[in-house]
């Protein structure tokens, strides 16, 4: 039913893809992600609405992702394309990585 809303929130979204990923959803406030209320859980009709409230602001809908706040991990992206919404997770990704120095002598 989330995907219903994110394709239901504007004509370009041709793409919504449902992911797990705790390294984006523990950086969900670091990265400026929206975040559906905590107590709503996955798969409900409140989370229809959820989603589609968030996406209704046009600063969020244009993040191309959010966080499942009541579904540990659940992250919810969309864009107009497979690559565009990929890319936009693998973005968000890699600002969770954290750097490797290698020891030098």
């Amino acid at each position: 039913m989330s995907h219903l809303a994110a394709y239901g929130s504007n004509q370009e979204v041709q793409f919504v893809f449902h992911a797990h990923c705790p390294e984006i959803w523990t950086a969900k406030d670091d990265l400026d992600i929206p975040i559906t209320d905590p107590a709503v859980e996955c798969g409900t009709t409140e989370m229809f609405y959820e989603v589609q409230r968030l996406l209704k602001d046009r600063e969020n809908y244009q993040k191309g992702i959010l966080a499942m706040g009541g579904h540990t991990d659940g992250i919810l992206a969309w864009g107009k394309t497979a690559d565009e919404t990929g890319f936009n997770l693998l973005s968000l990704l890699s600002r969770t990585a954290r750097p490797i120095f290698l020891a030098t002598n």
